[in-house]
Order: structure tokens, then sequence, then C-alpha cells
């Protein structure tokens, strides 16, 4: 089971959560993906001995710099399972969320 982090690829665990913040909205929700204990060094978990995954933006490709994150739309429908959106990054998106 499990699912893999959409920043760096790395298998997660049942459980193994991905840092997040939401903003909610009015037809949507705005969220910053951050990454996952194996790529971003604010994680809670994030294990300090290792050198972190790189995180690369769904959207462009690129490498998201230490401090960046993803942006994306979040649609959540009583009768439908949420729907997350990714539309770029603080690289490829700069000023947009």
């Amino acid at each position: 089971g499990g699912t893999d982090c959409p920043l760096c690829g790395e298998h997660l665990p049942r459980g193994t959560r991905v840092h997040s913040v939401l903003f909610p909205g009015k037809e949507f929700d705005l969220m910053r993906i951050y990454g996952c204990r194996h790529c971003w060094e604010g994680h809670a978990s994030a294990d300090l001995s290792g050198s972190l995954n790189s995180r690369q933006c769904p959207s462009c490709g690129e490498t998201i710099p230490e401090g960046g994150y993803v942006m994306a739309q979040v649609y959540s429908k009583p009768y439908r399972k949420t729907h997350v959106h990714v539309y770029g990054c603080t690289v490829c998106k700069p000023g947009r969320g």
C-alpha cells in the first residue's frame, strides 16, 4: 500500500504524510505542497542524517529550490473524490500562489 511523493517520487508507506498548507476558497481551495520527509527539510519527521531527494515540479519539471513549493487547486465535492490540480511552482509561476 501507500503512494509516491508528487515532488520527489519516493514511495511513501500508508499513513506517511506530504507536507502541504491549504487556503480555503469559494469555488476551490488553493494548496501549497512542500514535500515529504525524504525531500523537504522542514518536514516534522525529516531524516536529517542523509541528503534530501531533489524536488521536481510536476508541471514544468524544474528543480524546486529550498523554500519553494508547488501550487495546486483543490476541488472538493461531497459526491466525488477530492481532485488536486497542480498548476505550477515558485519557479515557473512566481507570484501566483
